[in-house]
């Protein structure tokens, strides 16, 4: 299967010692997460959150009711249940690796949004041990796209290095599009986004 080849493949190009994993509540995005994770070696689980699903690109507004509706129509992007997630990876001897208990309500819906997402780790802080962490996330390449004005093909992502600093995350990387090996680095320790 491609999709398991490139996981393999694109795990060699990542660079820290994962402290979490996170990724999108789409199958796809799941199956991903679980065959870097194999490849990585990293056997805690793998975190299912809101705010990375795939975005309806053709759309003018992403976050209207409207474009949610027009995404949830296309195969490889409408959102299954829960019951037919957890199922299908039951199937595939997978369902184990993955925690689900962040995207049990309807965040789950949501289109991806990188600063919205940020703010609901700061908040929740799934799969937090210390505050200086290594964080994984697998997302869409539409998302990223929305998110840096940097053009992605599917199979990137990116890292997210975060320290966490009274109300707020200081990030000193934020690397993009990792499997195509196109490194965007911020040079200093940015306020990233604030929460209350």
């Amino acid at each position: 299967d491609i999709g398991v080849d490139e996981s393999y493949t694109n795990a060699k190009n990542l660079v820290y010692n994962y402290d979490v994993i996170y990724c999108s509540g789409l199958i796809r995005s799941m199956e991903t997460a679980y065959f870097i994770s194999k490849a990585l070696d990293y056997n805690k689980k793998i975190y299912v959150l809101p705010y990375l699903r795939e975005i309806d690109e053709s759309s003018d507004n992403i976050y209207s009711k409207e474009s949610i509706n027009r995404i949830n129509t296309i195969p490889n992007y409408s959102m299954k249940s829960l019951e037919y997630q957890k199922k299908y990876l039951n199937d595939i001897g997978i369902l184990n690796r993955f925690e689900f208990k962040y995207i049990e309500d309807n965040n789950r819906y949501e289109p991806g949004n990188i600063k919205n997402f940020i703010s609901w780790v700061y908040n929740n802080k799934p799969g937090f041990k210390s505050y200086n962490l290594h964080i994984l996330t697998i997302t869409h390449a539409g998302v990223l796209k929305y998110f840096s004005d940097t053009g992605f093909k599917n199979n990137s992502g990116f890292n997210l290095t975060v320290t966490l600093y009274k109300n707020h995350f200081l990030y000193s990387k934020l690397n993009y599009d990792i499997y195509n090996k196109k490194m965007y680095k911020s040079d200093k320790n940015i306020n990233f986004c604030n929460t209350t």
